[in-house]
């Protein structure tokens, strides 16, 4: 029986689980490796998406684990592969330090724009405060955070003021 998506998403791990395992590249090999499972896998979110529909409550919990195991596999292998580059201020995906200003200006322009996009028109923003603050941390991770909780305040304000 073809499940779809699901045959997809699980060819996909088999054949990436065998390469990384089993064919057990040597130590220069591996960030090539990394970087072309992250590419092959860059749509599997959307084809487990697929997968959902008629999903019961206990294979939701069993998608669940693996969307939080992906994550983290993810974040391992993008460390991994930016820890190859030399570019001053990062040590691998961690910035050092971390110009939290500027990161929560891009994620308030990013959802302001989509905001606008969907709604035709943004509520105003202004940052107070975070101008020197700096610390060590995954730039990706705090712009991530910032934009959902942006973006959801905004669409709640734009459905009350439509």
């Amino acid at each position: 029986q073809d499940l779809g998506p699901v045959d997809a998403v699980r060819g996909l791990h088999a054949r990436t689980a065998k390469q990384v395992m089993v064919e057990l590249p040597d130590e220069q090999d591996v960030y090539a490796l990394l970087r072309r499972v992250k590419r092959e896998h860059a749509n599997v979110i959307g084809d487990l998406a697929e997968c959902c529909e008629g999903f019961t409550s206990w294979s939701q919990l069993q998608l669940q684990e693996l969307l939080r195991l992906r994550v983290g596999i993810h974040t391992l292998m993008s460390h991994a592969v930016a820890s190859q580059s030399q570019e001053p201020g990062r040590q691998g995906l961690v910035h050092t330090p971390l110009n939290v200003r500027r990161v929560l200006e891009v994620a308030v322009q990013d959802a302001s724009h989509l905001c606008d996009r969907v709604y035709g028109e943004a509520p105003q923003v202004q940052l107070l405060g975070a101008d020197k603050t700096k610390f060590e941390y995954f730039q990706e991770h705090v712009y991530f955070v910032v934009f959902e909780l942006l973006k959801n305040a905004m669409r709640g304000l734009s459905l009350i003021h439509i």
